[in-house]
């Protein structure tokens, strides 16, 4: 990620969250140099009322319980999911819809006939 982006970035977050001085958020981050190193990803977060915490480097492992209890699970059945998908498909790609037919952010599953969300054949198996 560039400064550019988390800088574009926390602007969205700002928005959608709309914390303000008087309101302040807490913004967890993983310390990498695209968040610490721009002042003003720092200066506009101060005057929204965004408090910023870097996690110490090489710590994101044990402090992010969420990638541990949730996400590696996640990530496992996913790729489980994908692989039997593949195999039941040979030819097939998975990729965000190609058709349009499913929303453009969503993980799915695409067969050029039919989509679904990747996510309920995890949960599924």
């Amino acid at each position: 990620m560039t400064q550019e982006k988390f800088l574009e970035w926390l602007q969205h977050f700002i928005n959608t969250v709309r914390p303000s001085v008087e309101n302040k958020v807490l913004l967890i981050l993983d310390g990498h140099s695209s968040h610490t190193g721009s002042l003003a990803a720092i200066d506009l977060a101060r005057e929204n009322g965004v408090v910023m915490l870097c996690l110490p480097p090489h710590t994101t492992n044990k402090l992010q319980p969420l990638d541990i209890s949730f996400f590696c699970l996640l990530k496992t059945r996913f790729l489980q999911a994908q692989e039997t998908w593949l195999r039941n498909n040979p030819g097939q790609k998975v990729s965000v819809c190609p058709n349009g037919c499913c929303d453009a952010t969503s993980v799915v599953v695409c067969s050029g006939r039919a989509c679904h969300l990747s996510l309920s054949v995890i949960t599924a198996g």
